[in-house]
Protein backbone atom coordinates (compact mmCIF):
# COMPACT_ATOMS: atom_id res chain seq x y z
CA UNK A 1 0.00 0.00 0.00
CA UNK A 2 1.03 3.06 -0.87
CA UNK A 3 1.98 5.75 1.93
CA UNK A 4 -0.41 9.15 1.62
CA UNK A 5 1.25 12.20 0.76
CA UNK A 6 0.78 13.82 4.62
CA UNK A 7 3.01 9.81 5.51
CA UNK A 8 5.35 11.28 3.64
CA UNK A 9 5.74 14.77 4.28
CA UNK A 10 5.60 13.28 8.26
CA UNK A 11 8.30 11.06 7.27
CA UNK A 12 10.70 13.43 5.38
CA UNK A 13 10.06 16.09 8.74
CA UNK A 14 11.15 13.07 10.91
CA UNK A 15 14.31 12.47 8.58
CA UNK A 16 15.47 15.93 8.56
CA UNK A 17 15.32 15.97 12.16
CA UNK A 18 17.28 13.31 13.02
CA UNK A 19 20.02 14.14 10.46
CA UNK A 20 19.96 17.41 12.09
CA UNK A 21 19.82 16.35 15.44
CA UNK A 22 22.68 14.16 13.99
CA UNK A 23 24.61 16.52 12.65
CA UNK A 24 24.42 19.00 15.59
CA UNK A 25 25.63 16.62 17.92
CA UNK A 26 28.69 15.49 15.57
CA UNK A 27 29.35 19.47 15.37
CA UNK A 28 29.52 19.52 19.21
CA UNK A 29 31.29 16.63 19.47
CA UNK A 30 34.04 18.35 17.14
CA UNK A 31 33.65 21.78 18.33
CA UNK A 32 33.54 21.63 21.99
CA UNK A 33 37.37 20.39 22.14
CA UNK A 34 38.31 23.35 19.86
CA UNK A 35 36.17 25.52 21.97
CA UNK A 36 38.19 24.27 25.21
CA UNK A 37 41.12 24.77 23.29
CA UNK A 38 40.38 28.38 22.25
CA UNK A 39 39.94 29.87 25.23
CA UNK A 40 43.09 27.59 26.89
CA UNK A 41 45.09 29.60 24.72
CA UNK A 42 43.25 32.77 25.04
CA UNK A 43 43.86 32.05 28.77
CA UNK A 44 47.74 31.52 28.28
CA UNK A 45 47.99 34.53 25.96
CA UNK A 46 46.91 36.74 29.19
CA UNK A 47 49.11 35.24 31.38
CA UNK A 48 51.71 35.70 28.92
CA UNK A 49 51.05 38.86 28.48
CA UNK A 50 51.13 39.72 33.04
CA UNK A 51 54.68 37.93 32.57
CA UNK A 52 56.07 40.13 29.84
CA UNK A 53 54.59 43.65 31.92
CA UNK A 54 56.12 41.44 34.92
CA UNK A 55 60.08 40.87 33.20
CA UNK A 56 59.62 44.49 31.29
CA UNK A 57 59.10 46.01 34.94
CA UNK A 58 62.13 43.57 36.42
CA UNK A 59 64.27 44.62 33.27
CA UNK A 60 63.53 48.25 34.16
CA UNK A 61 64.25 48.31 37.85
CA UNK A 62 67.74 46.27 37.23
CA UNK A 63 68.48 48.92 34.82
CA UNK A 64 67.82 51.45 37.28
CA UNK A 65 69.78 49.13 40.13
CA UNK A 66 72.93 49.01 37.74
CA UNK A 67 72.48 52.67 37.08
CA UNK A 68 72.52 53.23 40.92
CA UNK A 69 75.64 51.13 41.51
CA UNK A 70 77.36 52.84 38.82
CA UNK A 71 77.47 56.17 40.87
CA UNK A 72 78.03 54.90 43.93
CA UNK A 73 81.30 52.93 42.38
CA UNK A 74 81.87 56.33 40.54
CA UNK A 75 81.37 58.61 43.96
CA UNK A 76 83.49 55.65 46.19
CA UNK A 77 86.33 55.89 43.56
CA UNK A 78 86.40 60.02 44.06
CA UNK A 79 86.19 59.80 47.21
CA UNK A 80 89.39 57.59 48.01
CA UNK A 81 91.06 59.93 45.11
CA UNK A 82 90.12 62.49 47.76
CA UNK A 83 90.90 61.26 50.54
CA UNK A 84 94.14 61.74 52.81
CA UNK A 85 94.71 58.97 54.99
CA UNK A 86 97.93 58.45 56.45
CA UNK A 87 98.91 55.64 53.97
CA UNK A 88 98.60 58.14 51.26
CA UNK A 89 100.49 61.32 52.86
CA UNK A 90 104.20 60.11 51.48
CA UNK A 91 102.52 60.54 47.97
CA UNK A 92 100.76 63.86 48.74
CA UNK A 93 104.21 64.97 49.93
CA UNK A 94 105.85 63.86 46.54
CA UNK A 95 102.67 65.44 44.64
CA UNK A 96 103.17 69.05 46.20
CA UNK A 97 107.14 69.21 45.76
CA UNK A 98 106.09 67.80 41.96
CA UNK A 99 103.79 70.63 41.75
CA UNK A 100 106.64 73.20 42.80
CA UNK A 101 108.60 71.99 40.32
CA UNK A 102 106.43 71.85 37.06
CA UNK A 103 105.38 75.70 38.19
CA UNK A 104 109.23 76.44 37.86
CA UNK A 105 109.14 77.72 41.72
CA UNK A 106 111.70 77.31 44.44
CA UNK A 107 110.27 75.31 47.25
CA UNK A 108 111.57 76.72 50.38
CA UNK A 109 109.74 74.61 53.22
CA UNK A 110 107.29 71.55 53.18
CA UNK A 111 106.09 70.23 56.43
CA UNK A 112 103.22 67.57 57.02
CA UNK A 113 102.46 67.27 60.92
CA UNK A 114 99.83 64.64 61.75
CA UNK A 115 97.65 64.70 63.96
CA UNK A 116 95.87 61.54 66.65
CA UNK A 117 92.67 60.28 64.68
CA UNK A 118 89.50 60.58 66.78
CA UNK A 119 85.99 58.84 65.91
CA UNK A 120 83.75 60.10 63.14
CA UNK A 121 80.10 60.42 63.84
CA UNK A 122 77.84 59.42 62.25
CA UNK A 123 76.10 62.28 61.72
CA UNK A 124 76.47 66.45 62.26
CA UNK A 125 79.93 66.00 62.40
CA UNK A 126 82.70 68.57 61.06
CA UNK A 127 86.18 67.36 60.55
CA UNK A 128 87.72 70.78 61.45
CA UNK A 129 86.53 69.70 65.29
CA UNK A 130 88.60 68.73 67.66
CA UNK A 131 85.87 65.70 68.77
CA UNK A 132 82.81 64.33 67.75
CA UNK A 133 79.53 66.05 68.68
CA UNK A 134 78.61 65.28 72.29
CA UNK A 135 75.85 64.06 71.57
CA UNK A 136 77.05 61.85 68.70
CA UNK A 137 76.86 58.50 67.77
CA UNK A 138 80.14 56.36 66.50
CA UNK A 139 80.09 55.72 62.79
CA UNK A 140 82.60 52.91 63.06
CA UNK A 141 85.15 55.36 61.15
CA UNK A 142 87.83 57.52 62.48
CA UNK A 143 88.74 61.02 60.56
CA UNK A 144 92.88 61.56 60.74
CA UNK A 145 93.93 65.49 59.69
CA UNK A 146 97.60 66.29 58.23
CA UNK A 147 98.54 69.96 58.87
CA UNK A 148 100.36 70.94 55.61
CA UNK A 149 102.94 73.85 56.06
CA UNK A 150 104.44 74.98 52.71
CA UNK A 151 106.75 77.90 51.52
CA UNK A 152 107.88 79.03 48.31
CA UNK A 153 108.77 81.79 46.13
CA UNK A 154 108.77 82.14 42.29
CA UNK A 155 107.26 84.30 39.43
CA UNK A 156 103.75 85.68 39.84
CA UNK A 157 103.05 83.46 37.36
CA UNK A 158 104.25 80.58 39.21
CA UNK A 159 102.92 80.98 42.73
CA UNK A 160 99.98 81.05 40.60
CA UNK A 161 100.08 77.93 39.39
CA UNK A 162 100.96 75.89 42.49
CA UNK A 163 98.03 77.32 44.17
CA UNK A 164 95.77 76.30 40.91
CA UNK A 165 97.40 72.86 41.07
CA UNK A 166 96.97 72.26 44.79
CA UNK A 167 93.27 72.74 44.67
CA UNK A 168 92.97 70.74 41.39
CA UNK A 169 94.47 67.96 43.51
CA UNK A 170 90.86 67.82 44.63
CA UNK A 171 91.87 66.49 48.40
CA UNK A 172 89.73 66.81 51.44
CA UNK A 173 90.87 70.02 53.17
CA UNK A 174 90.28 73.07 54.41
CA UNK A 175 92.70 76.58 53.84
CA UNK A 176 93.83 77.90 57.12
CA UNK A 177 96.06 80.57 55.76
CA UNK A 178 97.65 81.58 52.67
CA UNK A 179 99.73 84.20 52.02
CA UNK A 180 101.02 86.08 48.84
CA UNK A 181 103.99 88.61 49.12
CA UNK A 182 107.15 90.49 47.35
CA UNK A 183 110.38 89.00 48.25
CA UNK A 184 112.46 92.00 47.31
CA UNK A 185 114.67 89.59 44.94
CA UNK A 186 114.45 89.80 41.09
CA UNK A 187 115.21 86.09 40.70
CA UNK A 188 111.96 85.32 43.01
CA UNK A 189 110.05 88.29 42.93
CA UNK A 190 106.78 86.76 45.38
CA UNK A 191 106.93 84.66 48.18
CA UNK A 192 104.02 82.17 49.13
CA UNK A 193 103.09 80.82 52.70
CA UNK A 194 100.12 78.11 52.82
CA UNK A 195 99.09 76.43 55.91
CA UNK A 196 96.21 73.32 54.90
CA UNK A 197 94.71 70.90 56.88
CA UNK A 198 94.47 67.34 54.93
CA UNK A 199 91.64 64.82 56.01
CA UNK A 200 91.96 61.18 55.70
CA UNK A 201 88.34 58.88 56.43
CA UNK A 202 89.20 55.62 57.44
CA UNK A 203 87.54 52.38 58.92
CA UNK A 204 88.10 52.18 62.82
CA UNK A 205 89.81 50.09 64.55
CA UNK A 206 88.46 48.35 68.05
CA UNK A 207 89.17 50.87 70.28
CA UNK A 208 91.79 49.98 73.24
CA UNK A 209 90.38 51.20 77.17
CA UNK A 210 93.56 53.88 77.06
CA UNK A 211 91.68 55.44 73.75
CA UNK A 212 88.04 55.07 74.95
CA UNK A 213 88.82 56.67 78.12
CA UNK A 214 90.78 59.72 75.90
CA UNK A 215 88.21 60.09 73.62
CA UNK A 216 85.36 60.69 76.77
CA UNK A 217 88.51 63.37 77.69
CA UNK A 218 88.10 65.19 74.71
CA UNK A 219 84.39 65.31 74.84
CA UNK A 220 84.38 66.48 78.39
CA UNK A 221 86.86 68.93 77.80
CA UNK A 222 84.95 70.39 74.99
CA UNK A 223 81.85 70.40 76.97
CA UNK A 224 83.34 72.36 79.10
CA UNK A 225 84.64 75.30 77.00
CA UNK A 226 81.19 75.43 75.65
CA UNK A 227 79.78 75.48 79.02
CA UNK A 228 82.02 78.34 79.75
CA UNK A 229 81.29 80.66 76.83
Amino acid sequence: MKPSQSQQETYYRVSRAALLGFSLLAIGGLGVPWINEYYELQRDAVELNALESKLTSVRQRQDALNKIEQTIASETGQFFNRNVTKEKIESAREQLIEIVRVSKARLRRLEITPSDPRIWASENDDARNDAMPIYGEPSGFVIQSHTIELEADGSLDAIGGIIQSISKQGWLMSTKNVTVGPTNTSASPIKLEMRLVAYGLSVAEEPTDAEEERDLEDIAAVSTQNSIR
